[in-house]
């Protein structure tokens, strides 16, 4: 994060991460709480992230990475031999999960919160190159050993470049149904980070009752989703006059978004929907567009 975030940011009093229950936290808080996880991990270590969507999860990404350390982003969920194979292949000096997962019961526990553990396995720590960040898989490596290495330089890059095409500010509200460990996630994470706003958590679905409210009560200002969830809540009603009003931008990226999907989002959020597409192995999305030129074509993703 010190190589990423610019420090007036890193030691301000606005609000990093807040959930739906009504916790908060603020950039300032999050740096105290890193440097106190820096002092029971050592930087440099390879550490698996089991990650959910609980603010816990999110809270613990942050202070990781803002206390050196270098995660590998897996669902928490993940296929149990799947597992046992990278931790053979990658020897993690930790790992970081439910409480509740077998993990839990194999290694000690460096450190616990309330419903997560940092689990220390034991094996030796090597070097790993001081360029690299973050590892994540991509959907064609998932259920393989191979993974992306992301750098500090490709995570500033990709969030500053977000910031200012989608004109993202401090004081402004982020909310995503997608899951962190996929690198379009983190990387509407990081953009929200990167300029100082806010990044709303929940695991309520978004198809329900509370996330509307919830995403009405916050106003939210930035929402990233894939083409499934967007058809999703077309069937709902869900972008009506009060949640359009307060939106700076929803972007879909992931897979091509039906035409007829399209043609809605642009007749209801006008320029404020934008078609993007993006890589892992550019830390998330590379290139988007919205509908202000009349000329750009259904289906483009723009230069």
């Amino acid at each position: 994060m010190k190589k990423i975030i610019k420090s007036e940011i890193l030691l301000s009093d606005k609000i990093a991460i807040a959930d739906d229950k009504g916790n908060k936290i603020t950039y300032r808080e999050l740096a105290g709480r890193a440097e106190a996880l820096g002092r029971c991990l050592e930087a440099g270590s390879l550490v698996f992230c089991l990650c959910d969507r609980q603010r816990e999860t999110v809270e613990f990404l942050y202070e990781l990475l803002y206390a050196g350390g270098i995660p590998l982003l897996l669902e928490a969920d993940i296929n149990g031999e799947f597992l046992e194979r990278l931790i053979r292949d990658y020897r993690p000096r930790y790992i970081y999960c439910r409480k509740s997962h077998e993990m839990g019961r194999r290694y000690p526990h460096e450190a616990e919160w309330e419903n997560h553990a940092l689990l220390k396995t034991g094996m030796e720590r090597y070097p790993i190159h001081p360029d690299v960040a973050l590892l994540l898989s991509t959907s064609g490596t998932t259920g393989s050993g191979k993974l992306v290495k992301i750098s500090h330089e490709n995570m500033a890059d990709n969030a500053a470049c977000g910031c200012a095409r989608f004109g993202m500010h401090s004081g402004q509200k982020g909310l995503s149904p997608l899951p962190v460990n996929y690198a379009y996630g983190i990387s509407f994470c990081f953009w929200h980070w990167y300029c100082g706003a806010t990044w709303l958590v929940t695991e309520l679905p978004v198809l329900g009752r509370d996330f509307r409210e919830f995403y009405t009560r916050e106003r939210v200002n930035n929402f990233a989703a894939t083409p499934f969830t967007y058809q999703a809540l077309q069937r709902v009603g869900f972008w009506d006059a009060e949640r359009v009003e307060s939106l700076n931008y929803a972007i879909s990226a992931g897979a091509q978004l039906p035409e007829q999907t399209q043609t809605y989002l642009v007749d209801a959020l006008k320029e404020k929907f934008w078609n993007g597409y993006g890589q892992t192995e550019c830390f998330g999305v590379l290139t988007a567009m919205n509908f202000q030129n009349k000329k750009m074509k259904f289906g483009s993703v723009g230069r």
